[in-house]
């Protein structure tokens, strides 16, 4: 009878051990199950939250994905026929929305301009609304019909534009001398008064009677033209 007792009550001792041990791995596989799961839920948020661009895209490409249109042409006749399909029938450069055009001032600097918008088109050309694309300024540019006339012509222009601009010293300021002053743009038509070249100039009802007779003219033709304008 006393062995029996005594093998019951090994057998109860190895019991609770086991059920002790049993518990501690247990728990020991509950803290690293809930440390892979919080792991696993780490790498899951980490790839929801980074590139989200690219998640959303590949989620609903055909909802995120953006139209794509041809570049709006911006020269009015853009049939190239002309200077290795660059020119027009009228010799203008054909253009769209987003083209590059690189240029290169008097003093030897090469910058490049992206193509907004069309501002204008006259008889000499195009004025373009461009943005530099170092800087980011928003600028005007003339680019005028590829013919030699209207080559010589751009170079006056450019000419009497450097001239006006050029710093110039008053010294007599004072509030008689103040007057409103009126400024000109667009010399696209100018010349010099030794080199009066063009017979048909000026705009209809702003042209001087020297003009209409076909006589010779000067700078007087501008001071009618002043007067017309209300």
């Amino acid at each position: 009878g006393m062995s029996k007792s005594v093998v019951d009550g090994n057998h109860s001792h190895s019991d609770e051990q086991s059920n002790d041990v049993a518990r501690r791995d247990g728990r020991w596989r509950d803290s690293h199950g809930e440390a892979e799961a919080t792991a696993r839920g780490h790498t899951v948020l980490a790839k929801l939250t980074t590139h989200l661009v690219d998640t959303y895209s590949k989620c609903g490409l055909p909802r995120h994905e953006q139209p794509k249109t041809a570049r709006r042409l911006l020269t009015k006749n853009s049939q190239v026929v002309a200077n290795n399909g660059w020119d027009n029938c009228d010799n203008n450069i054909v253009l769209r929305v987003r083209d590059l055009l690189d240029v290169h001032t008097r003093s030897g600097v090469a910058k490049t301009f992206v193509v907004l918008d069309l501002l204008g088109q006259g008889t000499f050309g195009q004025v373009f609304r461009c943005q530099d694309v170092a800087t980011k300024a928003v600028v005007a540019i003339k680019i005028i019909r590829n013919h030699p006339s209207y080559y010589k012509q751009a170079l006056v222009e450019v000419q009497v534009s450097q001239l006006v601009q050029q710093d110039k010293l008053h010294s007599m300021a004072h509030p008689s001398q103040v007057v409103p002053s009126i400024k000109l743009v667009d010399f696209g038509s100018a010349c010099y008064e030794n080199e009066t070249v063009f017979s048909y100039i000026q705009s209809r009802f702003y042209r001087s009677p020297e003009v209409l007779l076909g006589l010779p003219y000067c700078g007087a033709i501008d001071m009618w033209s002043l007067g017309c304008v209300r």
